[in-house]
């Protein structure tokens, strides 16, 4: 926490009221504010709207190929909004931008102190929904930019990001297992990015 820190912020952290929260934006036409709370509801900072709600995020995690970075994210879904988002609109979270930053709140005055720490940005994928919580994956390409080119590893599952330049799939459906089958379910078998023929070695020991 201590990085980039301005003087004002590093004199707030000392103060024993004050706490640091977990803010999360997901950069929909109007921008979906979380920030972390165990209460339920949501309260006006500066004109705009944050929900507050549970919200737990893991480590980075980076894939075997080296090629992206992507953390895991909860957030407790008790009044709904995800789901009736989802429900109203489709599956408009796919493949959108969002960002988890950390933040410097004194819940006295409801007030953002100084400028927010960025953690983590990408792309949201995996949205998952369940009567009291939403998770979903944000993954970002590492490298500065994001590859459409024909880089694949002969697979037998898809290689291709769920919603994708390549995948192009824009159904309701909010999550893909990358099989056959499951792409065969969605209709959009035309675009399977993966190999049904090859051979999958048995283990001899």
């Amino acid at each position: 926490m201590g990085k980039n820190l301005t003087t004002n912020q590093k004199a707030e952290i000392a103060k024993s009221t004050l706490k640091t929260r977990l803010l999360v934006t997901i950069e929909l036409e109007a921008p979906f504010r979380i920030l972390a709370n165990d209460s339920v509801g949501s309260i006006e900072i500066g004109g705009n709207t944050y929900y507050t709600r549970f919200i737990q995020m893991s480590d980075i995690q980076t894939s075997l190929d080296g090629n992206n970075d992507s953390i895991s994210v909860s957030i407790s879904d008790i009044a709904q909004e995800f789901a009736g988002l989802v429900a109203d609109n489709g599956d408009v979270l796919t493949n959108t931008p969002c960002k988890v930053e950390q933040i410097l709140f004194d819940g006295d005055s409801n007030t953002i102190l100084g400028n927010p720490i960025l953690l983590f940005e990408g792309l949201i994928n995996n949205l998952g929904l369940a009567q009291t919580y939403c998770d979903f994956t944000v993954e970002r390409a590492l490298f500065g930019y994001n590859t459409v080119s024909p880089n694949m590893t002969y697979d037998v599952n898809c290689q291709f990001k769920f919603k994708d330049e390549r995948c192009q799939y824009s159904g309701a459906e909010t999550k893909c297992d990358k099989t056959l089958a499951r792409c065969q379910a969605l209709g959009n078998v035309t675009r399977f990015g993966g190999y049904p023929s090859v051979v999958v070695p048995v283990s001899t020991n």
